[in-house]
């Protein structure tokens, strides 16, 4: 009876454990050849990111070096890595999956066999995917000792000729949405999860493979000025290993309050979440780009907001209203007008709106709000410099004056000089 009931248990571990790996799957091949790019893309609902180092290739229970790379692109997780050159059977796993089996969270570990032929690959190309990468390099190899010609599908078809060794295939993406695409390369598709076109001029820096955000983009449709004032919360992750230090963002103020805003430093595997807030409209909407650079690398957020319904003012038609409607427009609507804080000053003309009306210490100027609080006293502190003035004026001409007379420390005068001092 005991061991039915042994044998039960395992029965019901083993459908357990075979529903926990059911939940993520991929669509990696059973058979590659020697030295072909690997290009998986790993599907489940995955809560968590996963880390370089929690993707392992094994030859039985011998894990193998290999040239791989494991990104999130749009909605779905992808890896490629170079098969091994030795013909033999091999395994990929991928430790701790944070997901969910019957909507409860889970950690558990993808398996996959495959194996290599003994067939040397024509040629294999890397890296396996791109993200968000205006002009990017992909590095094709042919493994002949003659000339093969290709066809490549990016911006459009087009046949190019891959020499024996390397050949480094240049591409410019030009993409007006957010979108992931796959770009044909030869015998390839490769994915590439493009951000659209939010910011003038070119990025600088690379995309970095150690932080990320969560969301990556953030797009909303605002109705209402109140809706302004309201803080959007975004998470910063140190994907990495080993802590990175004097992480910081990088924005254009203009339209963006970002709270913190000192450096920082994220341990391995730690978020740091921000509170965004917007400070004005930009002609019917805002389209920008919000980085957090650590060194040369960046992570970037896109940010789309659109004002619906809501009117940017250029400055000559608010002072073209009368008075009474100058208060009722809000400084964010101003396009050529900065709303300042309370640790900012205004070094230029200030203007009356709903902000300032309803709160005097915020001020409404006319020129980009600049750091530093606002002189306050300014008049007592020349009325103060002009009686100290007169006090050193009325010193000289009584110094003058008993200098001549010859009197200057005379003993009526020391006396006079010590009461002085023994009041003050």
């Amino acid at each position: 009876m005991k061991r039915f009931a042994v044998f039960g248990l395992l029965i019901l571990v083993f459908l357990i454990n075979l529903h926990f790996v059911s939940a993520i799957s991929s669509d990696m091949k059973d058979i590659y050849s020697q030295k072909e790019t690997i290009l998986i893309e790993i599907k489940g609902n995955i809560l968590e990111p996963i880390p370089t180092e929690n993707v392992i290739f094994r030859r039985g229970h011998v894990g193998i070096p290999l040239e791989y790379d494991i990104k999130k692109l749009g909605e779905s997780y992808y890896l490629w890595a170079i098969a091994p050159e030795s013909e033999n059977n091999y395994t990929l796993v991928i430790k701790n999956i944070s997901t969910t089996a019957a909507g409860i969270p889970q950690k558990v570990d993808y398996e996959k066999n495959f194996s290599v032929s003994g067939n040397l690959s024509d040629y294999y190309i890397k890296p396996g995917f791109i993200f968000n990468q205006k002009t990017f390099e992909i590095t094709a190899t042919l493994n002949q000792d003659e000339d093969k010609e290709i066809i490549i599908s990016y911006p459009i078809d087009k046949n190019i000729t891959l020499k024996p060794g390397e050949n480094k295939i240049a591409f410019s993406l030009d993409e007006s949405e957010t979108k992931l695409i796959k770009i044909a390369i030869g015998e390839y598709a490769l994915p590439a999860y493009v951000i659209g076109k939010f910011v003038p001029g070119a990025f600088t820096g690379i995309i970095s493979k150690k932080l990320s955000f969560n969301p990556e983009i953030l797009e909303k449709n605002i109705s209402d000025l109140k809706n302004l004032t309201t803080k959007y919360e975004i998470k910063l992750t140190n994907e990495f290993n080993e802590s990175l230090k004097d992480i910081y963002l990088d924005y254009d103020s203009t339209f963006f309050t970002i709270e913190p805003k000192e450096n920082f430093t994220l341990g391995a595997g730690e978020s740091k979440y921000f509170n965004i807030s917007l400070n004005k409209l930009a002609e019917g909407k805002i389209e920008e780009e919000i980085y957090a650079r650590h060194g040369n690398e960046s992570a970037v957020l896109s940010v789309k907001i659109n004002f619906a319904n809501i009117t940017a003012v250029p400055l000559a038609n608010y002072t073209n209203i009368p008075q009474e409607e100058q208060i009722k427009t809000s400084c964010t609507q101003i396009i050529e007008a900065d709303l300042c804080g309370l640790d900012e000053k205004c070094p230029g003309t200030n203007i009356t709106t709903t902000e300032t009306k309803v709160n005097p210490k915020l001020v409404c100027c006319l020129k980009k709000c600049e750091k530093g609080k606002a002189e306050e006293g300014g008049g007592y502190f020349w009325i103060g410099i002009l009686i100290i003035g007169i006090v050193i004026l009325i010193g000289v001409i009584i110094y003058v004056r008993y200098k001549k007379s010859g009197k200057f420390w005379s003993g009526a005068f020391k006396r006079k000089v010590e009461e002085a001092e023994k009041k003050l």
